[in-house]
């Protein structure tokens, strides 16, 4: 969600923008960009957007960095619903892999390469290592019923 906050200092008005960001359990508050109202008046949303992006685009790279991560995230749900098709799909392979239909394997294997893939840019490192170990533990089985 994002958020503008006005002070007024010397007869002149400021607008900060920010965004709120759950981030492990807690909300945190990413600066965006600043913007001086020219007379005091109010610029329209339009305006602003435009001063706040041009400003945004002088960055650091490392705010560049936290844009692009603002832009990736995916909601709790979303994550949520993955890991479950993930964990489906892992439990399908595997089952095609003991009825010895490899080339269906490898079909599910590759959707299952994908969702790791979107996956991984959303988790956190234990889930991303929990997510690699089982996408491994797959391909090995696949492989041993291949040769």
């Amino acid at each position: 969600m994002a958020f503008i906050r006005e002070i007024k200092k010397g007869g002149q008005i400021y607008r900060y923008k920010y965004e709120s960001k759950r981030v492990n359990g807690k909300v945190k508050s990413i600066y965006l960009g600043k913007e001086i109202v020219e007379g005091g008046k109010h610029k329209s949303k339009k305006e602003t957007k435009k001063i706040l992006l041009r400003k945004v685009k002088h960055h650091s790279a490392a705010h560049a960095s936290r844009l692009k991560a603002k832009i990736i995230h995916r909601s709790d749900r979303w994550v949520i619903d993955n890991v479950i098709d993930f964990n489906k799909l892992a439990e399908e392979t595997r089952l095609l892999v003991i009825e010895n239909k490899v080339e269906a394997a490898a079909n599910h294997y590759n959707k299952l390469l994908e969702l790791y893939g979107n996956l991984s840019e959303q988790v956190t490192d234990v889930q991303r290592a929990e997510l690699y170990n089982k996408t491994k533990e797959i391909y090995e089985s696949i492989s041993e019923v291949n040769h």
